[in-house]
């Protein structure tokens, strides 16, 4: 199992600029990142993770939303409940399956 260390905020910042730095670079140099990276000493993997890295900050102010809960159905939206001795119960709601419920009743039968 694998430790992560945590990196201090300055030096996360300085990593940042750094890659921002040379990610602009990069494009003003119209060569391919393989080939910027070569000359510049860098691996080709960290520029291409740093470019498509999404930003930290978003463009827009951060605001929550109220958004509206929906509606937990009420228990008493079954239309049938069907007991089978003291080891099953079946609560069929009204638009319950025939196929499902014929399924579980062929079930039930075999193993009562």
């Amino acid at each position: 199992m694998s430790k992560k260390t945590s990196v201090p905020g300055s030096e996360i910042q300085q990593k940042r600029n750094f890659w921002q730095t040379h990610i602009k670079a990069w494009k003003d140099s119209n060569l391919s990142q393989a080939e910027y990276c070569r000359r510049q000493g860098l691996k080709a993997h960290l520029l291409c993770y740093w470019v498509n890295k999404k930003p930290v900050k978003p463009d827009h102010p951060l605001a929550l939303v109220e958004i509206k809960a929906q509606q937990i159905p009420n228990r008493s939206d079954i239309f049938l409940k069907l007991a089978i001795g003291d080891r099953y119960q079946l609560e069929i709601a009204d638009n319950f399956s025939p196929t499902t419920l014929e399924q579980v009743l062929h079930i039930l039968r075999r193993v009562s």
